[in-house]
């Protein structure tokens, strides 16, 4: 279905999803005028961006991996971490016990003498970790007869925050289980992993960890209870060291227990990287290996040794672009650009002919829980200048805004970041209209639209099943054509028809548009 669709903009809003309960739903309470006169005046639809649509279990909610590789796709894809998990519990020689690099690092260590060190998320929520992956290494070692180190970080965010303490108790129970296995340290999430205030929580955690420095403790869930009991989630519980615990030490090694690529990058950068620049560490034990479960983005792609690599997946969006021979440019704030670049490409690392990835850095010295702006209207700025300057065929945004923000737990930020968004489509939909040209807007998961646990409530912070917005607007010649529902997976065909590039052959997905022959009195008969 052709249209004169040149230039293209597609902007992802993630963590905007459609929730008809206000009562919960911070983006309702948003002053958001830009985004609802688009929505109700131009054709929209809703997406599945959960469950068995995207290659995910049923009922499980959807995120930023998933979601950005099924858009760039165009087709559900079984995520990494079933794969993984599968190896845990297959039976016979396919079990990880018999892995290959596994049995490596085990020999290296006999040799060298050292202990292992486990890094994991206390939760079954599966997003970045599982514990019971970090229970069953934890045990293997051990029988192996070797000392292993645990580092268990508290969740609250992709699992609900009241369990938190539980989760870490099952972890210590099984743990107990495990002759040589002894909790190390346990922090909140928000300590290791990647995100806004990484910098400022960080080095607190790496003193916890590689020196053994923080506030004693004996147990890892009374821990957890006790910053909960004075508010702090769990997410955010500062390091506590075990009393037994003395730091990571020579010829010891570290095995990172994730399931995605992105995530730990500044921990595990901060514990193997020689130019690691986020802030000035004071000592660093000479390593007998670095390893994670599953293999880390560029540049710990080479620092670090997974068990389980990065599959490149061929047939994108992007790919097909280039084929056609149309540019393309990609915008993103740091927080989210190697993630989506990641996954929207199936993981490819080299640039295509006519393919723009560009990284807008935040204004310096802003604290995000301030001013959630980030580099959000940079970037739309960028947008603008490339359609003035007709210079791209198709412009992608990430907004990351929301999401972030949303995962914060402060529904106030949450609303700004929400503002912010708006006004940023403002701007790209006032340029569209004046020199014509195809806007989108769509999400990869939601999470801010409901931001409260029905059950406790609470407020939650993780992300939800809900389906997400997809708005069509057609720039000066307007038009509300009619949409049908669909997921992640039809939006890359949707997109692709509009250009009049025919997709890839493995993209799934169908065009959201609905042909005149559909649409027609006979077809609803």
């Amino acid at each position: 279905m052709a249209h004169p669709a040149h230039p293209l903009v597609l902007a992802v809003i993630d963590g905007w999803g459609l929730n008809p309960d206000r009562s919960s739903n911070v983006l309702a309470d948003a002053k958001t005028p830009i985004y609802d006169r688009l929505s109700a005046r131009n054709a929209r639809t809703a997406l599945t961006a959960s469950g068995e649509a995207v290659g995910m279990k049923p009922g499980e909610a959807g995120n930023g991996e998933t979601g950005h590789r099924v858009l760039g796709l165009g087709r559900p894809v079984t995520r990494p971490a079933q794969i993984i998990h599968d190896t845990f519990i297959a039976d016979g020689g396919g079990n990880i016990a018999s892995h290959p690099v596994l049995q490596d690092m085990l020999a290296r260590l006999r040799r060298l003498g050292g202990s292992v060190h486990l890094f994991g998320i206390a939760s079954p929520a599966a997003n970045y970790s599982h514990q019971y992956h970090l229970a069953v290494l934890a045990a293997l070692l051990s029988h192996e007869g070797f000392d292993v180190w645990v580092h268990a970080f508290a969740d609250g965010v992709d699992s609900h925050r009241v369990k938190a303490v539980d989760y870490m108790a099952e972890l210590m129970e099984d743990l107990a289980g495990a002759e040589n296995a002894r909790l190390a340290t346990v922090m909140g999430r928000n300590y290791v992993m990647d995100g806004v205030g990484i910098g400022e929580r960080l080095p607190a955690a790496y003193e916890a960890i590689v020196h053994g420095l923080g506030e004693q403790i004996e147990h890892g869930p009374s821990h957890v209870a006790d910053y909960e009991a004075k508010g702090i989630p769990p997410h955010l519980v500062p390091p506590g060291v075990h009393t037994q615990y003395r730091g990571i030490r020579q010829d010891d090694a570290i095995l990172l227990m994730n399931l995605r690529a992105d995530g730990f990058q500044s921990l595990m950068g901060a514990l193997t990287s020689d130019d690691f620049s986020l802030f000035e560490r004071q000592g660093r034990a000479d390593l007998a290996g670095a390893y994670s479960l599953y293999e880390l983005m560029p540049p710990l792609d080479g620092a670090v040794q997974p068990l389980f690599a990065l599959e490149t997946l061929t047939g994108s969006f992007s790919e097909a672009l280039a084929e056609a021979g149309l540019s393309q440019l990609h915008l993103a704030d740091p927080a989210i650009a190697v993630k989506a670049r990641l996954y929207q490409t199936g993981g490819r690392k080299d640039l295509l002919p006519g393919e723009t990835f560009q990284i807008m850095e935040p204004p310096p010295r802003t604290k995000f829980e301030k001013k959630p702006e980030l580099a959000a209207l940079d970037m739309a700025g960028e947008a603008v200048k490339a359609i003035k300057k007709k210079s791209h065929d198709v412009i992608v945004l990430n907004f990351a805004n929301v999401s972030l923000a949303a995962r914060t737990g402060d529904v106030t930020l949450t609303r700004k970041a929400a503002e912010v968004i708006d006004k940023c489509l403002g701007k790209i939909a006032a340029q569209l209209e004046k020199r014509g040209g195809t806007l989108l807007i769509t999400s990869t998961y939601g999470n801010a639209e409901t931001m409260t646990d029905p059950e406790t409530g609470d407020i939650y912070p993780g992300n939800t099943t809900n389906r997400v917005p997809f708005v069509l607007v057609r720039g000066r010649e307007g038009g509300a054509a009619p949409l049908r529902p669909g997921t992640l997976a039809d939006v890359a065909p949707t997109l692709l028809g509009l250009l009049g590039v025919d997709p890839p052959a493995g993209m799934t997905g169908a065009s959201l548009i609905l042909t005149d022959e559909e649409t027609s009195p006979r077809a609803a008969l």
